[in-house]
């Protein structure tokens, strides 16, 4: 399932940029159970959590667009392609990460 693998990339996409577990926003022990559950139950609400997370940790606008783009909770709402993920404005983006 492809869809998948755009959820996961957008996952190591926010690891990478914030430097701690997405799961770190919802409980402070990271662990496979809570992961798991976490991830049976993600939501909207979770994903707007998250782009505040990136917001507050310096990344631009084109990177919150991204990451949240692959992390929607409808499948059918997601990137649908690493083509496609390629090819966001976030990798053309001078602005993706606010620096002062």
């Amino acid at each position: 399932e492809p869809t998948v693998d755009i959820w996961a990339f957008g996952k190591l996409m926010y690891e990478v940029l914030v430097g701690e577990s997405l799961f770190m926003i919802f409980s402070k022990r990271d662990d496979s159970i809570i992961a798991s559950n976490y991830i049976l139950r993600w939501n909207d609400s979770h994903l707007r959590k998250v782009s505040k997370k990136l917001a507050s940790s310096r990344v631009g606008a084109s990177g919150v667009e991204l990451i949240s783009c692959c992390l929607r909770s409808a499948k059918s709402a997601r990137i649908s392609s690493m083509v496609e993920i390629l090819q966001h404005p976030f990798w053309r983006d001078d602005k993706a990460f606010i620096l002062a």
